[in-house]
Formats: C-alpha cells, sequence, structure tokens
C-alpha cells in the first residue's frame, strides 16, 4: 500500500520517481475462494504486515488471531454466538433496514455462497429491501432452534398484508446457516410455506 500516490503523464519518465511503502497484505491462501457473481474472479484475504515482516498490531485479523492463540494456550476454542448472529439479524428485519439485513446473508456469507444460494451478488444484496417494498407491513420474528457442529438451525414467522389482494399473508419457514469457525456462513438453506387467513396452516415438522 502507498504512503502517498503520484499521477504520471502518459509517455512521461519515471526514472527518479520515489515510491514508500508502510503497510504490505500478505495474501493468506487458505482464504480463496471464487466469487459466486462474478466470473473468473477469485476472493483472497489478507493480513497487514509491515515492510520488515512483522505484523500490524492493530489489524482486525491480527488480533482474532492472537486472541485464539492465547486462548488454544489456555486449551480454549473460540467459537461464534449463534443466539447473538441470529438477533442482529431479526433487529435489522424490524428495524427495516435492507442494508443491515442483507449484511446477515451477503457481507461474508454470499463470498462463500457459490452455487449453493440461488441468488448472489447485488439481487441478494437487494432481497430484504424489495420485501421491504413489496409489503410495508412486513413483520417477521426469528427464533433459534439448536446449534450442533456448524449448523445453527432457526425458524421464523412472518406477517403481511399482500399490496395487490389485500389479503393477509402468513408464512412459516427454517434456515441453516452452516457457519465456520471464523464466522463465516459457507452454506444456507431455507424452507418455507405460505398460507392466507382463510387457510389452514400446514403441519411444519419440529427442528
Amino acid at each position: 500500500m502507498p504512503n502517498s500516490v503520484s499521477a504520471m503523464p502518459p509517455g512521461a519518465d519515471p526514472a527518479g520517481a520515489r515510491y514508500e511503502t508502510y503497510i504490505v497484505a500478505l495474501p493468506d491462501p487458505a482464504t480463496l475462494r471464487c466469487l459466486a457473481w462474478w466470473p473468473a474472479t477469485g476472493l483472497v484475504m489478507a493480513d497487514a504486515m509491515h515492510d520488515d515482516g512483522t505484523p500490524v498490531e492493530i489489524a482486525p485479523r491480527h488480533v482474532l488471531a492472537e486472541h485464539v492463540r492465547l486462548a488454544a494456550g489456555a486449551g480454549l476454542l473460540p467459537v461464534t454466538d449463534p443466539v447473538g448472529y441470529l438477533a442482529e439479524i431479526e433487529a435489522a428485519w424490524r428495524r427495516r433496514d435492507g442494508v443491515a439485513a442483507a449484511a446477515g446473508y451477503t457481507e461474508d456469507a454470499v463470498l462463500v455462497y457459490g452455487n449453493a444460494q440461488t441468488r448472489t451478488g447485488e439481487a441478494l444484496r437487494q432481497w430484504p429491501q424489495q420485501w421491504f417494498d413489496f409489503a410495508p407491513d412486513l413483520r417477521i420474528t426469528k427464533t433459534f432452534r439448536s446449534f450442533a457442529g456448524d449448523c445453527l438451525a432457526s425458524e421464523w414467522e412472518s406477517t403481511y398484508t399482500h399490496p395487490v389482494s389485500g389479503e393477509t399473508v402468513h408464512e412459516r419457514g427454517a434456515e441453516f446457516f452452516f457457519i465456520r469457525i471464523d464466522g463465516k456462513v459457507y452454506r444456507h438453506h431455507m424452507f418455507e410455506h405460505t398460507w392466507l387467513d382463510d387457510q389452514q396452516e400446514q403441519a411444519w415438522p419440529a427442528i
């Protein structure tokens, strides 16, 4: 990363130009993955290092790695908080915050979804906001059910007024988030069923 950036006109002689580097981005090959929404494009995380090879101590990845190391030394294994993760997503949906709601499915998740997710990239990022625009009175509740291995199981219930028919629509569904040790979702499955006020809810298996 350059300490300063200068622009040169085409054809200019770069002789004598001076470049200063104060941070080096060291790629972590273990994080390399293909982007689902951009063909033939990969994404890799990098560690912030000084030019002498020592890590930048305040860099987030270094701070987290140091905590993992300290925990391991104490015989502990850090894990993510599945209930807190789910609560953050629910809170964003209740605030009708399309950007924040989408973050639960995109910022980390969509980077590793690949073909396991039908919506990727911009289409997935716009999905929550499209729901808010479609159903202004959308109400949603998410409930934590279980966490086993790397799988977080949750259930949601929602109610909204269909903007065309005016009917009250009820939905109930289950979501399964498969979460890596670093907190990133690498797979997501969702099942749902819908019924109207004058219809009987279908039987739904217990999660």
